[in-house]
């Protein structure tokens, strides 16, 4: 008999192991003298700060990527980005779907795939084929600047760090911890980027994308972000209108480089303008992104979109029905899903706290900058990554693991097949 309690426990314990061997894997790697330029060994304080940044795909880096890490060491880095994201949601929606399976005691023909395992398919033909055509179109931008070679390596680690919402990128090559402000002053570079990251950011919508349950639609997921997108560019847009970083542009590029910037606040981690010369209104709308992120088994971190939507209908249908309210709110799901928003809130409350106390001169507002976007695993630096101590780091990567982990564990939730059984939406 299909066990539900116990599932879930098992895809905590799996989870937890796998991503400790992938960082421990990655923290050894770096750390070795041929991993930087410099030829000397990392400290593994960095080093281990660096794999859980790369393997969470937050992207918040103590070094510049391409100045301070070899080839073999920014490799690695991509490694830990695909293995840390795309290939343990693979993992955990094979899971779910298995489950599902076994609790129906589905038999499956010989020669024919089970269901389940098509849908898993469409989530790899997704991811394949938006990374590969990102990675053209970055190639065809990259040529005329970096050469055949140099534009396809560029190509391949921009359009796999974009897809996969990690932050890590190669402009150093024009400029140490520059990120992308060297193309402000251009549309193409940014629109893909910003794509490639919002195609990310639904990754794990095409597998339901004719659900029963609206909360995990493909459509549901697009029409909240594709809204809430247009939304937070109309109000950076006002609030940013008199910047000085981008006075000598039109509102056409003004248009772009803020989308760029909401999809690098909510997701990608990417940007274009040091966060200390934003407005109040623009930094509390990027934590607000950062709160909310992504949407199931999605690239993203965040509560996800998919938990707003699946209270907000079921507080919807519920108080329509009060009676059956008490029942509804003793199921073991729903405090579940309740359970990991309140962890993830409180993770953050926790987080906030001990950078204030503990992490040197950050005041209550970096503080709490820096907590969502290592627990969002968005990667977003208030005003760099140099001059922490270790604390600090420490507080940094648990934020950080914490956030990836819950976000799976959300998705887990949501996808569980007795969660979907017990007509909770209708």
């Amino acid at each position: 008999m299909y066990n539900p309690i116990m599932d879930f426990k098992k895809i905590f314990f799996f989870l937890f192991i796998l991503y400790l061997i992938l960082i421990l894997a990655g923290t050894m790697l770096l750390c070795l003298p041929d991993m930087n330029q410099a030829g000397e060994r990392t400290p593994w304080i960095d080093a281990i700060f660096t794999a859980i940044s790369a393997v969470t795909g937050t992207g918040m880096v103590i070094f510049d990527t391409y100045s301070y890490w070899t080839m073999g060491g920014q490799l690695i880095l991509l490694f830990l980005i695909l293995s840390g994201s795309l290939l343990v949601i693979y993992l955990v929606l094979r899971w779910c779907c298995q489950g599902e399976a076994v609790r129906r005691d589905i038999h499956f023909c010989r020669g024919k795939p089970p269901a389940y395992m098509r849908r898993i398919r469409w989530f790899v033909y997704y991811c394949l084929a938006i990374m590969f055509g990102g990675g053209i179109l970055l190639y065809c931008r990259f040529l005329p600047l970096l050469g055949e070679q140099k534009s396809v390596y560029f190509a391949l680690f921009h359009s796999i760090s974009a897809f996969c919402n990690a932050g890590f990128d190669l402009m150093g090559y024009f400029a140490p911890f520059s990120s992308f402000y060297v193309f402000r002053y251009e549309l193409a570079l940014p629109f893909l980027i910003s794509i490639l990251s919002f195609a990310g950011l639904l990754a794990g919508g095409c597998m339901t994308r004719a659900s029963a349950e609206f909360a995990l639609r493909f459509q549901a997921n697009m029409i909240f972000h594709g809204t809430l997108w247009i939304i937070a560019v109309c109000l950076w847009l006002y609030w940013e209108r008199d910047a000085g970083y981008w006075y000598d542009l039109s509102l056409r590029y003004r248009c772009f480089l803020a989308a760029f910037q909401i999809m690098g606040a909510k997701a990608s981690g990417f940007h274009f303008v040091d966060f200390r010369l934003l407005s109040i209104g623009a930094i509390s709308l990027s934590m607000l992104l950062m709160l909310i992120g992504g949407s199931f088994a999605s690239t993203a971190g965040g509560l996800q979109s998919n938990t707003l939507l699946a209270f907000g209908i079921l507080f919807y249908r519920k108080i329509k029905n009060p009676i059956g309210l008490k029942n509804w709110f003793c199921l073991w799901n729903v405090k579940v899903l309740y359970g990991l928003s309140a962890a993830y809130l409180g993770g953050l409350l926790l987080g906030i706290c001990l950078l204030f106390f503990c992490g040197g001169v950050m005041s209550l507002a970096e503080a709490s900058f820096t907590a969502l976007s290592a627990l969002g695993n968005v990667g977003l630096w208030w005003c760099g990554g140099n001059g922490m101590n270790g604390l600090t780091k420490i507080v940094l990567m648990a934020l950080m693991l914490w956030g990836k982990i819950n976000g799976l564990l959300l998705t887990t939730m949501i996808l569980s097949p007795m969660f979907r059984s017990q007509r909770m939406y209708g």
